[in-house]
């Protein structure tokens, strides 16, 4: 299996599990929204997995195109806060892979 690797990110061609078993992902980047959030490590629209990587970072509502397959954003729900969730023992970095 090969591993692309973007600023110590990994992104293994096993990522686009979720999205293909939805069976819904968006066709191109205009069936997303301008508002989005980005990585700087995911600028590339070219690449394989750019609509994988903002798929899964995007909690959006969309409609199904007439494919059935791809789908197109409406609307972005408001981010949760994460800072919530994390625990006070929780060690910073401590997955990050060198």
């Amino acid at each position: 299996m090969q591993m692309v690797i973007l600023d110590q990110t990994r992104i293994s061609p096993g990522r686009p599990y979720k999205p293909r078993t939805l069976i819904r992902l968006p066709q191109h980047t205009g069936d997303l929204l301008p508002n989005m959030q980005t990585w700087p490590d995911n600028m590339d629209t070219g690449a394989w997995y750019y609509l994988y990587i903002q798929e899964a970072t995007n909690s959006h509502r969309h409609v199904m195109k007439d494919d059935g397959i791809h789908e197109a954003w409406l609307y972005l729900f408001e981010p949760g806060n994460w800072r919530l969730l994390e625990r006070s023992y929780s060690t910073q970095g401590i997955f990050t892979v060198a």
